[in-house]
């Protein structure tokens, strides 16, 4: 593999995980967003 290979799969990679994080794993949140301003807007 040349070098070029190597960072353009460390640079999918990281794509992917980062769409996986964003679209597919979402972490549930405590956060009451109701009556007062909690600053999630």
């Amino acid at each position: 593999m040349s070098f070029q290979e190597i960072v353009v799969f460390i640079i999918v990679g990281f794509a992917l995980a980062y769409l996986i994080r964003k679209f597919i794993w979402k972490p549930k949140s405590n956060k009451n967003c109701g009556n007062d301003d909690c600053g999630c807007h």
